[in-house]
């Protein structure tokens, strides 16, 4: 039997591998360290026997990578096209912020995820690997953000000597800024209001200041 890769569309994976990546997905919501899960705990939430586990996949490393891999696909696919159907870069700006408010309520693991990209350890480092493979570029989320900068640039929307690497890690930076305080325990509405206002807002008129002027 061949081994799941984590790049697979949705139409492609088998239900058992399916329950796994949804065993995983919980357990990423529910903030768990990751390399203390086993595969017997994934297996068992799952509802399947450990040695399936096995039919598709060589570690528990693999597991996760996988599922974090084929999730954050899945979101990111979705992203893409409502990002795509947008005109403008104020208006992706605005809609960036808005579905990184909204999602990080709703318990979404994209956040979780990023976090991954950047890890060390072996897991982080399989979904490094994945993700390259899967696309030729450095992380689907960065390509996400440069596609955005490229865009920007095709519409005459920023100064051209900003390049599109400029752009995407301001992007990047000041999303960071957002999820950073979201993780806070206790906000108030009205002062995650007026921050979100204001990190999109200062991000449009430096992205933007050369079109303005």
């Amino acid at each position: 039997m061949a081994k799941i890769t984590g790049l697979e569309k949705p139409e492609e994976l088998p239900e058992k591998v399916r329950a796994i990546y949804d065993s995983v997905l919980q357990a990423v919501e529910e903030g768990r360290d990751l390399s203390e899960l086993t595969v017997s705990g994934i297996t068992g939430r799952a509802g399947i026997g450990k040695g399936t586990a096995y039919d598709y996949f060589d570690s528990k490393e693999e597991i996760i990578a996988c599922a974090v891999v084929f999730l954050m696909n899945q979101i990111l696919t979705k992203l893409e096209a409502q990002l795509a159907a947008m005109d403008s870069l104020e208006r992706q700006i605005d809609f960036l912020f808005d579905w990184v408010t909204g999602n990080f309520r709703e318990r979404k693991c994209f956040y979780r995820f990023l976090h991954l990209l950047t890890d060390s350890a072996y897991i982080g480092q399989l979904i490094r690997q994945k993700t390259v493979e899967g696309g030729g570029r450095e992380t689907r989320p960065m390509t996400l953000f440069r596609d955005i900068a490229q865009a920007a640039a095709d519409r005459g929307e920023i100064p051209a000597e900003f390049g599109t690497d400029y752009v995407a890690y301001t992007i990047c930076a000041r999303l960071i800024a957002l999820i950073s305080y979201l993780h806070m325990e206790s906000y108030r509405e009205e002062e995650l209001a007026d921050l979100h206002r204001k990190l999109a807002q200062g991000l449009q008129r430096e992205l933007c200041a050369g079109r303005r002027a």
